[in-house]
């Protein structure tokens, strides 16, 4: 996030959007555990949430090719599903839920997971995370 944001549990209750049914997604593992600054925060929502986002005033609702998604305030966006990189197919909250970690009340993908992501994206951005991901798992004994 570009300038020092409130913490991700603030940013979510003031959105309204509930911390059991919210996964941060992507960079936001790497910001919280210190890896690197994200500089949006992605989250996959439980089946109805995103439904009901249609009414909250603090979001508007955007398109783009993975697919419909909300934004919110301080560059939060909210998918319904996060796509799989090598097939594009959706994975859905549910299916997440095995690949996650919760870290003071929030919950997200873990950093295997978000390694294993990136790997499969192949994007030149992703290279450079990849490498940050791998040092802080040689120095934490992840």
């Amino acid at each position: 996030m570009s300038e020092r944001q409130p913490p991700v549990a603030t940013i979510l209750r003031e959105t309204g959007l509930p911390l059991e049914d919210t996964i941060v997604i992507g960079s936001g593992i790497l910001d919280k555990l210190g890896i690197r600054e994200a500089h949006d925060i992605d989250v996959v929502v439980a089946p109805g949430v995103f439904a009901k986002l249609a009414g909250n005033a603090a979001f508007t609702k955007k398109s783009n090719a993975q697919g419909d998604y909300y934004e919110g305030p301080y560059e939060l966006e909210v998918w319904e599903y996060w796509a799989n990189p090598t097939s594009g197919e959706p994975v859905y909250y549910n299916d997440l839920l095995e690949h996650t970690i919760l870290i003071d009340s929030v919950r997200y993908v873990t950093l295997l997971y978000v390694r294993e992501w990136k790997q499969a994206k192949g994007r030149p951005k992703d290279s450079q995370d990849i490498l940050l991901i791998d040092e802080y798992i040689r120095s934490h004994d992840v």
